[in-house]
C-alpha cells in the first residue's frame, strides 16, 4: 500500500498543534490539573497545582503523590483505585495539605488517563481551591444563628439547643432551666443617648453574662433588650435562681454610658422543665411570662413560672 508523505507529514503537523494547544490549556488552566500513575507518583503537574500547593513541579514530577494525610490516604487510595479501574469521579469536596502542612479545603473531580491503544495509563485529577466559598458559607451560616452586634447566639440558635437539651432531659428524666432577663427601662436610654449608646450598653450586658455563666450553659439575645440562658442539664429552681441572683446583681446599679449617669437593672424570669413546659417554645415562653410578672411587681426582681 503505498502511503502519501505530504498526508502524513500533515497529520504529524497536526498532531503537533494539537499536543501545543493542550500543553497551552494545561498550563494556562486557573485550576490544579495533576496526573498520577499507577504507582501513585505524578505525571503531570501544572502550574495551579504549584501555586495552589506550594510544590513546585521539580519537587513533584516522579514522587509519590504528596497531598494525602494520615486522614486522607484511604480516600485518596480508593479514588485513584476506582479511576485506574475505568471509573469517573464527579467532583466532590475534601481537603488536602499543602507543601507548608496547611489544610485546605478542595473540590475534586477525576478521570481515568489513557495512552494511544486505549489503555489507562494513570488518573487525571481537576481541584478547584473552594476556601473562598467555605468561609462565605460559614459567615452566612454565623450571621444567621447569631446576633450581629454582641456576637451571642440569637433566638433561632437558642431554640435549636433548647429543643436538644429538652430531649436529652426527657431521656435522662432531669430537669432543665431556662432564664429569661429584660432590662429595664432600656427605652428611656436608648432615647436619651441614641441607639449608638443603647448598643454599648448591650454589648457590655452580654460581656457581662457570658461571665457570670458556666461552661455548659448558652447566654442568647433574643430580642432587642432581652436575653436569655440556657442552663445545662440537669439544672433546675434552685440553679436557676442562684445565677439569677448574681445577673441582678452584676445588672443593677449606677452605669455611664456617652458621659451620663444611668440607672439600670433587670428583670428576670425563670421556666424549669419539666414542671413549666415539656417542650422547648412553651418553657421559653413561660420563662418570658415569670419575667414580666417580675417588672409587674416593681422591676429588678426574679420571679419562677407559676400558673397561679
Amino acid at each position: 500500500m503505498a502511503i502519501d508523505l505530504t498526508d502524513l507529514r500533515s497529520a504529524q503537523q497536526d498532531l503537533r498543534r494539537t499536543n501545543s494547544a493542550l500543553e497551552a490549556i494545561f498550563e494556562a488552566s486557573p485550576l490544579a490539573i495533576i496526573a498520577i500513575a499507577p504507582d501513585r507518583t505524578v505525571s503531570m503537574w501544572n502550574r495551579a497545582a504549584e501555586k495552589l500547593f506550594g510544590f513546585s513541579s521539580q519537587e513533584v514530577l516522579g514522587m509519590v503523590y504528596p497531598l494525602t494525610t494520615d486522614a486522607s490516604d484511604t480516600e485518596f487510595a480508593a479514588l485513584l483505585r476506582k479511576v485506574l479501574e475505568g471509573g469517573e469521579v464527579a467532583e466532590f469536596e475534601t481537603q488536602r495539605r499543602k507543601k507548608n502542612g496547611e489544610l485546605i479545603d478542595v473540590a475534586i473531580s477525576a478521570a481515568p488517563l489513557r495512552g494511544g491503544d486505549n489503555e489507562i495509563t494513570g488518573a487525571l485529577g481537576i481541584i478547584a481551591d473552594i476556601r473562598a466559598r467555605k468561609r462565605a458559607e460559614e459567615t452566612i451560616r454565623h450571621l444567621a444563628y447569631h446576633d450581629p452586634l454582641t456576637e451571642l447566639p440569637n433566638r433561632t440558635s437558642l431554640m435549636d439547643r433548647l429543643e436538644v437539651s429538652v430531649k436529652q432531659a426527657r431521656q435522662s428524666g432531669s430537669q432543665l432551666a431556662v432564664i429569661y432577663l429584660d432590662l429595664d427601662n432600656f427605652k428611656v436610654i436608648n432615647d436619651s443617648i441614641g441607639h449608638s449608646g443603647g448598643d454599648v450598653l448591650l454589648k457590655i450586658v452580654a460581656d457581662r453574662l457570658r461571665g457570670l455563666v458556666r461552661e455548659t450553659d448558652t447566654v442568647a439575645r433574643v430580642g432587642g433588650d432581652e436575653f436569655a440562658v440556657l442552663l445545662g442539664t440537669p439544672s433546675g429552681e434552685k440553679e436557676a435562681s442562684e445565677i439569677g441572683g448574681r445577673i441582678l446583681s452584676e445588672i443593677n446599679g449606677r452605669w455611664n454610658l456617652a458621659d451620663r449617669e444611668f440607672n439600670v437593672s433587670a428583670s428576670i424570669g425563670v421556666a424549669v422543665h419539666p414542671d413549666d413546659g415539656v417542650d422547648a417554645g412553651t418553657i421559653l415562653k413561660n420563662a418570658e411570662r415569670a419575667m414580666y410578672a417580675a417588672k409587674t411587681d416593681g422591676r429588678n426582681r426574679l420571679r419562677v413560672f407559676t400558673n397561679r
